[in-house]
């Protein structure tokens, strides 16, 4: 069924007015005169576009429009993600000698992050080593350095810092910087047998001299045992009670290199005259010239002086059989 010919007009009105309301203005809508814009034909079947000939066009009634607009929010620019945040940092040992133990470092970063670690020289922006610890969860980050630079040499004795970078997932980078770190190649060897300490800085030998060690009954532990503190001067403590045959009266001696923290020292022995093989043979209570100690490393005055000023935190005392 064919439309009317008011219902066309009113199909002409509505588009105009559409058009219109666009624009933002009220207006007279007229048929369009372009071919494109056909209608379907009256009983004549002569749509608005007909050819030359055709009836007049009817003029189109006025209407009035108002446009309504619904105004579109613009697009938000995104928020910039902030740099990750980063703990202080912890470490195993401020000093060590990479030949017996590695430093080990922990720290915590607040978010998603991809860490580096750049270690520098003391005086020096040039990084000797760089770990690329890649992609970390936020949280607590864990990092071990063996001494050695990126070559897989192992460094010179000396200051070192950590520069730390974390680069998080909007591309902001966090750095922080601990110093005051470092790598020694001194230690301690003391031959149980023996009854003998030699220190070593590196290959070169810096002295040597007789000690007592642990008794039978409480012997010097085996192994290697970074020094962990240094006191000058120091006294010594039973924790033994009164009655007990390993009891000691409060002992203070000169100079005290702490390397395990159950309570192992290298010291002075005031009380003590004799030193070397054959001093901790005895069962006995230990402190006497021949029953040994409680278990630390006794050594006379003269070489513990030396010792004290020579070691550093982290020098290695290696206690042999």
């Amino acid at each position: 069924m064919r439309p009317s010919l008011s219902g066309r007009w009113a199909v002409l009105v509505s588009a105009l007015i559409v058009c219109c309301a666009l624009a933002g203005c009220a207006a007279a809508a007229a048929p369009s005169t372009s071919a494109g814009a056909a209608q379907g034909g009256g009983p004549g079947g002569n749509a608005s576009g007909a050819p030359a000939g055709a009836s007049p066009a009817r003029p189109s009634p006025t209407a009035t429009a108002t446009a309504t607009a619904t105004a579109i929010p613009p697009t938000p620019t995104p928020t910039a993600i902030p740099a990750p945040q980063l703990s202080p940092a912890r470490f195993s040992l401020f000093t060590v000698n990479p030949e017996f133990t590695t430093q080990d470092v922990s720290f915590t970063v607040s978010q998603p992050a991809r860490v580096t670690i750049e270690i520098v020289p003391a005086g020096s922006n040039q990084p000797v080593r760089t770990l690329d610890l890649g992609n970390q969860p936020a949280g607590k980050v864990q990092a071990s350095w063996d001494g050695k630079d990126d070559a897989g040499q192992l460094v010179a004795a000396g200051g070192f810092s950590y520069i730390v970078h974390a680069t998080g997932a909007g591309g902001a980078t966090a750095t922080a910087s601990y110093h005051d770190l470092g790598i020694t190649h001194k230690r301690m060897v003391i031959s149980l047998s023996k009854q003998q300490l030699t220190a070593y800085d590196g290959n070169q030998q810096y002295l040597t001299t007789l000690v007592t060690t642990g008794n039978p009954a409480l012997p010097t532990p085996t192994g290697a045992f970074p020094i962990l503190a240094k006191y000058h001067p120091f006294t010594f403590v039973s924790p033994w009670p009164k009655g007990n045959k390993f009891y000691y009266e409060p002992s203070p001696v000169s100079f005290a290199l702490l390397f395990d923290d159950s309570g192992y020292y290298v010291h002075d022995s005031p009380w003590r005259t004799a030193y070397g093989p054959g001093t901790n043979a005895k069962l006995g209570t230990p402190g006497l010239n021949y029953t040994g100690s409680h278990g630390c490393v006794n050594v006379p005055l003269a070489a513990e002086t030396k010792l004290f000023s020579w070691a550093t935190i982290g020098t290695i005392v290696q206690v042999v059989p």
